[in-house]
């Protein structure tokens, strides 16, 4: 047996095995990083939609407040602003609800299922179910609600830096920047 030809097959064989594990390990690398960029878009784009929201929706309370204040009833000027913010109110809802069912595939099922929640809360936050609607009561509840959807929008917040691994990406980063 000559030795000189086996050798360098077998060096070339190993060599092109290593390479493709290389690639094939690089690779899997690069599209877990793309879908942790995209997630991350994602869900920085739900939460900036979700505080123009929650804005909104506080500003709805607080001019309920001002009409409470000024006089218990309001006149139709403070009553069409009031229309006109729950208007405004229930069309970015809609783009809301919109916006992440587009986006829908990126979003695990745990996140999915905590933003229709939120989405629902929101819907039914709108107005109050009760036979005496006046302003104070209406201004109660929509408080009382908006309190609500703080604590689901934090929730909401926690499960996505749970999902891309927040905490301990900071601490891998602290670590390797103290080196």
């Amino acid at each position: 047996m000559d030795y000189k030809f086996i050798i360098p097959v077998v060096v070339s064989t190993i060599a092109a095995l290593f390479s493709i594990l290389a690639y094939r390990r690089n690779r899997r690398f690069a599209n877990e990083n793309h879908l942790f960029e995209k997630k991350l878009d994602v869900y920085s784009l739900i939460l900036n939609e979700l505080n123009k929201l929650l804005i909104i929706y506080d500003n709805q309370i607080n001019l309920g407040s001002v009409i409470l204040r000024l006089q218990n009833t309001a006149n139709d000027e403070r009553t069409k602003e009031l229309n006109d913010t729950s208007d405004k109110f229930d069309e970015v809802s809609d783009n809301f609800r919109a916006f992440c069912m587009s986006h829908s595939l990126l979003v695990p099922n745990n996140i999915l299922t905590k933003i229709e929640k939120l989405i629902d809360k929101l819907y039914l936050s709108s107005t109050p179910r009760s036979n005496t609607i006046t302003i104070p009561n209406i201004i109660n509840y929509l408080s009382e609600n908006y309190d609500e959807l703080l604590g689901m929008s934090n929730d909401l917040i926690n499960e996505m830096r749970k999902d891309l691994n927040i905490d301990e990406l900071n601490t891998l980063l602290y670590k390797r920047l103290k080196k």
